[in-house]
């Protein structure tokens, strides 16, 4: 079954919440075709509703999305990365006409956002939001405060030429604060970033994802259930999924890779346990063969 995201809408990007409080999942999708994020509303049976499109801007390009409740007004809120425009866009949902208004905080002149990834960094009970710049080589994070609105940008160096594409959140050192770790596309590696829980970070270890990987995604989750979270990647330029087990107190090694074929490009993953055994499984998005593998763990 397929559904429209309407003409020329070139969709980059899919999250699924309940964005209307009715209990079913929707899905947003942000449009870098059109220049707009949509929302197809959930019926519950499988079945979607187009709803309106909302403007992220002339020549913006979004590229991803990421969902929190920036007001604290339990509605759940759109960041959006426009990579054209080198912005983050804020839409806060307001009652029926969810997202009327968009609220822009600029990365950087050529920062081109690739990636957006919110939790609370500082344990101010806000959402904060950790934004790849891929075309300025950090990672940009914004500091929420009052009302649905964020601090000044911060950056950290991803290191020259790294063009950083992916983020994701987690606390790799079991010391209950959050830390960061990031893809980065044209150095062919990951890097760790030590979060001390007052939204400071410090750079931490790198890790190699091989030479000419191209690494996209990055995810984590515990793959081998020892209450450690491990990290993922997507190595767009090898045709593998590339995973390194996590120790817990913030180094990772036990490299295991997963080729996948020639020509496949992986440039996208999920986590989730697809058949109940308790196992977390991996989907990923293949460019280069138009469809969805899945890797099933087998205990």
């Amino acid at each position: 079954m397929t559904f429209s995201t309407g003409d020329g809408s070139a969709p980059e990007f899919v999250e699924a919440h309940d964005f209307n409080n009715d209990g079913i999942l929707d899905i947003a999708i942000a449009n870098s075709g059109t220049n707009n994020i949509v929302v197809l509303f959930g019926f519950g049976d499988g079945s979607f509703l187009l709803g309106t499109a909302y403007r992220t801007g002339v020549g913006s390009g979004p590229y991803a999305l990421a969902i929190g409740d920036f007001d604290n007004d339990s509605q759940l809120d759109i960041a959006v990365a426009n990579a054209q425009s080198n912005d983050i866009g804020i839409f806060l949902a307001y009652g029926t006409e969810l997202y009327a208004g968009i609220t822009s905080y600029s990365m950087g002149l050529g920062s081109q956002p690739h990636s957006v990834a919110i939790e609370d960094l500082n344990n101010d009970g806000l959402p904060d939001i950790v934004v790849a710049n891929y075309g300025t080589d950090n990672i940009g994070i914004l500091l929420g405060h009052s009302h649905g609105g964020f601090n000044s940008i911060t950056t950290y160096s991803t290191g020259v030429g790294s063009s950083p594409y992916s983020v994701s959140i987690a606390d790799f050192n079991n010391d209950n604060q959050l830390d960061i770790v990031v893809s980065n596309s044209e150095t062919d590696n990951i890097a760790i970033l030590i979060g001390n829980g007052n939204g400071i970070f410090v750079i931490g270890a790198t890790y190699s994802t091989g030479a000419r990987s191209r690494p996209c995604t990055v995810a984590v989750g515990d793959f081998d259930n020892n209450n450690i979270t491990d990290i993922v990647i997507a190595n767009y330029g090898t045709n593998n999924i590339f995973l390194l087990y996590g120790y817990g107190n913030g180094l990772f090694g036990n490299e295991t890779s997963y080729d996948l074929g020639y020509g496949y490009r992986p440039y996208s993953i999920a986590i989730k346990d697809l058949n109940q055994d308790n196992w977390m499984d991996i989907v990923i998005a293949c460019y280069g063969t138009d469809h969805v593998e899945t890797l099933i763990k087998m205990c």
